[in-house]
């Protein structure tokens, strides 16, 4: 088992990446405990047959997400089946290559794969428990750089960034035509949904979006500043929008809401949105 705790740190709620609460995630089998489910089900194989196809899909998406953000440490949702998927993946990254991943998340796993192999030199994919106990519920992933290459943590990371977006450009025709492209109904259910449960949980101050092309962050600037997007043909997305807006409404009497963008490359921006507590004095004269 590679259990690291000595790499653990307090971990702070703005420097996690940001984790989808989706529908799917809410109605996923809940296991009693992360370490006896472990013990009962000894093959990846038999643990897929009580997951949902489109939920190991989720999953792997996360896993792909941080592995490609310049994030190193990821806390990880109370979720039993969550953090079983993934003590399964970080002891035996074979598991990647299961052959009862269905297409979608076969796809996703080569990714990971493939950026694991090419950083493989620099740090190690690990998990560890918060507080550096075993027994503690929150897991953490993490990427343990090894001695010396701490200083390569940027540049790995942005290489991981250009790398898949050279892929993407070369799959398409023209600038913003690609862009565009990649701001599909699954990009905008993802990153909605995860904005509006940052919106509503009180216990967190900053929401850090991984770096994206430039028209991605357009579409999360413009769904933030405008609380509704009256030109997206999607229908299957307008209670999303509708739930974004009421949220932004309500949380507006104790919150300033601030959006913050980063140029990371030529290719890639990152923003940060944060909530700053009102004054009393001015929830109070609202």
């Amino acid at each position: 088992m590679i259990c690291d705790n000595s790499l653990l740190s307090p971990i702070q709620n703005d420097t996690n990446l940001p984790f989808s609460n989706s529908t799917i995630f809410q109605k996923s089998l809940e296991l009693e405990n992360v370490e006896g489910m472990e013990n009962e089900i000894t093959t990846f194989e038999k643990f897929l047959n009580v997951l949902h196809p489109k939920l190991v899909a989720d999953y792997l998406k996360l896993a792909l997400l941080f592995l490609k953000s310049s994030q190193t440490s990821l806390t990880l949702p109370n979720v039993s089946n969550l953090k079983t998927f993934f003590i399964k993946i970080v002891n035996n990254p074979n598991n990647l290559g299961c052959t009862m991943f269905d297409d979608t998340s076969k796809q996703i796993a080569m990714e990971i794969n493939e950026i694991l192999q090419y950083n493989k030199e620099s740090y190690q994919f690990v998990y560890a428990y918060d507080n550096g106990n075993c027994s503690q519920k929150e897991l953490v992933l993490k990427k343990k750089y090894f001695e010396g290459s701490s200083n390569l943590l940027e540049r790995s990371s942005h290489d991981n960034q250009v790398s898949i977006a050279e892929d993407n450009v070369s799959k398409n025709q023209g600038g913003e035509e690609r862009q565009g492209n990649l701001i599909t109904s699954d990009f905008k259910h993802q990153w909605l949904t995860t904005t509006l449960s940052f919106i509503k949980n009180n216990k967190l101050s900053t929401l850090e979006y991984p770096e994206m092309p430039g028209a991605c962050t357009d579409f999360i600037e413009y769904t933030i500043n405008h609380c509704n997007n009256k030109h997206d043909i999607d229908l299957n997305l307008k209670p999303l929008y509708a739930s974004i807006w009421e949220a932004m409404t309500i949380f507006k009497l104790k919150y300033d809401f601030l959006l913050k963008s980063n140029v990371r490359s030529s290719n890639t921006v990152q923003l940060t949105l944060e909530k700053i507590p009102k004054k009393q004095d001015s929830v109070n004269t609202k």
